[in-house]
């Protein structure tokens, strides 16, 4: 749900009179970190690709998530940054609860058009996914347990914290690119009061 949520943020940045050059201003600490954080978490696929053999590869991405929740803590200050972390703290957490995987529907997934990702799913051959009959007593609360229609182009497989981090982001874009505005805002009324 990220790319839904950056689009809504711009979206609703936009018809507030935000700006797009805010981005290129903004400062986010750790920004390296993300860099390393997108590296580990591809990089079990690539592992695959070399045929290279690694005990537990799911905990790469599960490494990626912590390394990605150090980043958001570090700028906890942002808006939506709080719901971001709250959201990737429960995505962790029922990962953790679960050898590091996160667990989905596959029965839901067949019938939604997924049947050959449920079947490799179920075979065991995706790193990060498990089947959710065989997970912790909260995956069917906490797990990627909304699955959408066949039509829908994007990410079909959506858990809580997915949504609640996705409010967070949609909080954090169009909070950027109000910044501007509210200080623009807050220098306008100053240089009234002083000119008064």
């Amino acid at each position: 749900m990220i790319i839904e949520a950056i689009l809504i943020g711009f979206l609703l940045g936009f018809f507030r009179n935000g700006r797009l050059n805010n981005f290129a201003d903004m400062r986010f600490k750790g920004s390296i970190l993300i860099i390393l954080s997108f590296f580990v978490y591809i990089s079990p696929f690539a592992l695959q690709i070399m045929q290279i053999d690694m005990p537990m590869p799911q905990i790469l991405p599960f490494a990626a998530g912590m390394i990605a929740m150090a980043v958001a803590l570090v700028n906890h200050e942002k808006g939506g940054v709080k719901l971001i972390m709250f959201g990737g703290a429960i995505n962790l957490l029922i990962m953790g609860m679960n050898h590091f995987r996160m667990p989905v529907p596959i029965s839901r997934m067949v019938d939604s058009g997924m049947a050959s990702l449920a079947e490799s799913v179920g075979a065991g051959s995706v790193i990060n996914y498990m089947d959710m009959a065989n997970a912790n007593s909260l995956a069917p609360y906490l797990g990627k347990i909304i699955v959408m229609p066949a039509w829908y182009p994007l990410n079909r497989l959506i858990s809580v914290g997915d949504i609640i981090m996705s409010i967070g982001i949609i909080l954090l874009v169009q909070g950027e690119m109000m910044m501007f505005s509210s200080k623009r805002g807050a220098m306008v009324t100053f240089q009234y009061h002083m000119n008064k």
